[in-house]
């Protein structure tokens, strides 16, 4: 059984690094057999995180396999994606801008990209991913984002979906601005919570999985704490952008199954939990300019 942190010991919160954090609810354990997961709250920036072990880490990690949504054939993640790059990318950092996607996936956004004119290129952890991208043809390498060299820097640093599995993601987000051209931007979407959800999983907790993305999913970001991260990264220039749903559910026959995600869909209208999507440039550098005002003052968090 693996020794999970202790429910009383304060852990060092991820996104402002203080120490005043507490335990507000469990998630479902990462295997069978295993303990619980204690979800901590921040009392100084709201982020919520759950403290793993490397080998806590470990075990969630074997759970990603080629099923993910990341790495599944998604024809609404394809046409939600080239909407992405020609509405959002395009105005802001036209090709040929130098892109590159950390956690690529399938590779369908790099070649959303590539049909674009943009220089991209991907890096993933995962074998199973760089096959699947070396034979569409895509450059991507399997490599660790915190020590891998390039010869050029870049305009773009794409994460979609990525910042909510990271240990560490200040680490990561520090050295993606080192890799940043002059004027360079990183992209990052990923889940936001409302403080109303944690109530709902401490009484329901079977519920975490399907609306915190348990337990794969173990950085739980309002928009307070991802701007506070990226402001310690040294990226304070953010430009939210409008909320987008980028991928879909594989179908299910399963009447369980379909009743957990209308459960999950009602949690999460009721908490206000939504997609949080930005830019991020240098602090004291300006982000790139193009943004809808009114959509973006729609999509600023308060």
């Amino acid at each position: 059984m693996i020794q999970t942190t202790s429910r009383t010991t304060p852990a060092e919160c991820p996104a402002c690094a203080k120490s005043r954090t507490r335990p507000v609810a469990f998630a479902p354990p990462p295997a069978a057999g295993e303990e619980p997961l204690w979800i901590h709250a921040c009392q100084d920036c709201t982020h919520r995180f759950i403290p793993t072990t490397p080998e806590q880490q470990a075990s969630i990690d074997r759970l990603y396999g080629t099923g993910y949504a990341g790495h599944r054939d998604d024809p609404f993640f394809n046409a939600a994606i080239r909407r992405q790059v020609e509405r959002v990318m395009m105005p802001r950092k036209p090709p040929p801008a130098r892109v590159l996607d950390v956690g690529c996936g399938n590779g369908e956004f790099l070649l959303a990209a590539a049909e674009r004119g943009y220089r991209g290129e991907g890096i993933d952890i995962s074998e199973s991913v760089v096959t699947h991208c070396a034979a569409r043809g895509l450059p991507v390498r399997r490599d660790d984002f915190l020590t891998a060299e390039y010869a050029e820097p870049f305009d773009v640093i794409t994460f979609w979906d990525v910042v909510e599995h990271l240990r560490h993601p200040a680490e990561f987000l520090e050295r993606a601005r080192t890799l940043l051209a002059p004027g360079g931007v990183v992209l990052i979407k990923t889940p936001g919570f409302g403080p109303r959800t944690y109530p709902i999983i401490r009484l329901y907790p079977r519920l975490a999985n399907t609306v915190l993305g348990m337990p794969g999913h173990i950085q739980l970001y309002t928009p307070r704490s991802l701007q506070t991260l990226l402001a310690r990264c040294g990226l304070g220039r953010v430009e939210w952008l409008e909320t987008v749903k980028l991928h879909s559910r594989p179908p299910t026959r399963s009447m369980k199954r379909r009743l957990g995600r209308l459960a999950g869909t009602t949690v999460a209208r009721v908490a206000g939990n939504r997609n949080l999507y930005l830019w991020a440039g240098h602090s004291g550098a300006p982000v790139p300019s193009g943004a809808n005002p009114a959509a973006a003052s729609a999509a600023t968090p308060r």
